[in-house]
């Protein structure tokens, strides 16, 4: 458990995941599969520790839980696509604007 609150839930590697950050409706899942970093257990932010609250070996992650974590991470993907879209048109419009009034 996190000295805010939050969990950290380990499975065993499975092919098919990256790195994801910030997923979900509010971002706070954050998938670390190779490279990265993941702070835990023994650690101590700000005199708060990190706690373990259950220490087995690990296990694969559900089928359910990887297509959803891919399907969020799928729609976060389209969200950033359309702003980079919608920035790109607001950029030219700009341009174009600044220049029609010149």
């Amino acid at each position: 458990k996190s000295p805010r609150g939050g969990y950290h839930c380990f499975f065993r590697y499975r092919e098919g995941f990256k790195n994801y950050k910030h997923l979900g409706k509010h971002g706070h899942i954050d998938i670390r599969t190779e490279a990265g970093y993941i702070v835990m257990s023994p650690s101590v932010i700000d005199g708060k520790k990190y706690e373990v609250l259950k220490n087995e070996p690990l296990e694969q992650m559900s089928d359910e839980m990887f297509n959803f974590i891919l399907e969020l991470n799928e729609k976060q993907a389209k969200k950033a696509k359309k702003k980079a879209a919608k920035k790109s048109i607001q950029k030219i419009y700009g341009k174009v604007s600044s220049n029609a009034q010149a």
